[in-house]
Order: C-alpha cells, then structure tokens, then sequence
C-alpha cells in the first residue's frame, strides 16, 4: 500500500504543533491547523506569501524583529542544518504568542535543498523562566522596600564612575544621606510607619534627582547619591535640593501624617584615592552633619 500526500496532510494536521513549509523562495507552501490554532491565521491567509511579508512579524525574547534579520528560516535554507530558536509571533488578534520553532532545510532524493519546514509550539514555560531569570536579576541589584538600587549595584556604579574618572576624568561626587529620628517613629508607631517613611525618602530621591544618576539605600535608614558630572557647586545645590524635598515630604500612614528631615554628607571624587576612601569620606561628613544638630548637609567639594 503507498500512502499518498493526503494521508500525511491529515497526520500533520493533527499534531498540536503548528506545521509550515516554504520553497527556496520563502513562500509559504503549506499551513497546518496547529499552525492556525496557535496564529490564529488560516491557510487561505498565508499560503503564497513569504517570509519576507512578516506576515507572523517574528521577534526574539529582547523584542528584535526576526524575519527582516537574523531569519532561521533563511538559515536553515543556506546552512542545510536545523535551527531552534524561542520566539515571539503575532496572533491574527493583536497579541504576541511566546513559540518555540525549529527550522530544518527540505531535501530531495539527491540531496539538493528545495525548501524548508518549520515547527512551532507554544512557549509559555520558556519564556516564563526567560521572565524568572531577569527578574532574579533585577532583585539581585534592587532594594525590594525602596524600589531604588541596592548596595551591591551602588558599588558597582561607584566603581565604574571612579574608573571614568580616573581614566577620561570624567567628574562625579557622592552623597550619603540618613534618615533623621527614624527610631523614634519605629518606637512612636511601629515598623511598618518606619517603612513607609523609608519609602517615601527613596522615591523623594529618585523624583529629586536626574535620572542617570544612581539613587540607593546603602542600608538601614542610609541611602546614596551617585551623582555623574557635577563640580562642586553643582554638588551642594544637588544635596540642598535634595534634603530639602525629604524635609517637605509628608507621609501618610494610617490615620496619621508623618514627616522627616535628612541628613548629609557629600564629597566630590579624587582621581588618586579608592571607592572605600572616597565614601569613608562622605561618610565622616555625614556624621559631621548628625552631630551638627542634624537636618544639614556638609559638602567636601576640593578635588
């Protein structure tokens, strides 16, 4: 008995997976239903076009169009071997279906390439763990109360900043700040009116500084300032700004308003001393400023 191409198009058909094949050209020469299924495109809507229509406008897990560049189906074509890449596809509805396609070149009986076919299902699972990954990531460098960096990423923007600045001389300073009386509000109402306060502070130094600046809580009621490219002026009209927002910041907690002042160090970095020394620096102007009286700022701006 010889099976004809009907009975492979019924098998074919009924696979989950989405099946697809394409002359050298890139046309699209077969669709199956599991190709439908998970597209929501009909044979009658993609049979004939080619690839190069970006009629499923392909796009790798950083959002990179596929099908203009970088195409495994091209690939696969001019290589002769299989491809397998995760991928994003457009549904016919709007919305990004996360597949995972396999590439692999069609021969025929002389082992010549005559097209390609390619398999596809859906990838939810391994774009979930792609998500998991940098999300890992991401709680690796943030402060999970604050939503600001944590110390680790704050070190190594300090060491990255002292680099450009003793290889280009590009100028950057420090400001440590902390958080004044935060135990009296800990004792007066309970931790969680401290986090809110600790919170507010975070995102009053975020809002209050320009973006590529690197805002962080160095811990405890501590934070820092990574500021690029400032001279000492542009160093102390950043800490007044700054602890001055933190002193009109008012936070709401329950059925009370909460306020709170900072205090400050900040010093302009030295070509010739380490991170250590130059945050051991702030940090003494810091504790200068709490001895002080507090709600005040000492700024080192000699070079």
């Amino acid at each position: 008995m010889t099976l004809g191409n009907e009975f492979f198009r019924v098998v074919l058909d009924n696979l989950i997976e989405g099946v697809c094949a394409f002359d050298l050209q890139q046309r699209i020469i077969y669709w199956s239903r599991g190709a439908e299924a998970i597209t929501g495109y009909e044979a009658c809507d993609v049979l004939g076009r080619t690839c190069h229509d970006n009629v499923l406008v392909h796009l790798d897990v950083n959002g990179m169009p596929q099908c203009t560049q970088g195409c495994a189906l091209r690939a696969a074509i001019a290589s002769g071997e299989c491809r397998s890449v995760d991928l994003f596809v457009l549904h016919k509805h709007g919305h990004r279906v996360p597949v995972l396609v396999r590439s692999a070149p069609l021969v025929d009986a002389g082992g010549r390439v005559i097209g390609a076919v390619q398999t596809f299902v859906e990838n939810s699972a391994g774009i979930a763990a792609i998500d998991r990954i940098r999300e890992l990531e991401r709680m690796s460098y943030v402060d999970p109360l604050t939503e600001l960096a944590n110390r680790r990423y704050a070190e190594i923007m300090l060491r990255t900043r002292m680099d450009e600045l003793q290889r280009y001389g590009w100028p950057f300073g420090v400001v440590m700040l902390d958080i004044d009386n935060l135990k009296d509000i800990n004792d007066a109402h309970g931790h969680g009116a401290g986090d809110a306060v600790l919170r507010a502070v975070g995102q009053t130094l975020h809002s209050g500084s320009r973006p590529f600046d690197v805002k962080g809580r160095w811990g405890g009621d501590e934070f820092i300032a990574v500021l690029a490219n400032v001279d000492g002026a542009g160093l102390e009209q950043a800490v007044r700004r700054l602890t001055s927002l933190v002193e009109q910041t008012r936070v709401r907690y329950e059925a009370i308003v909460l306020t709170t002042t900072v205090s400050a160090g900040a010093a302009l970095a030295r070509v010739q001393e380490s991170v250590e020394q130059l945050v051991a620096r702030a940090d003494r102007l810091l504790y200068d400023s709490k001895q002080g009286g507090k709600n005040r700022s000492s700024v080192d701006r000699v070079l």
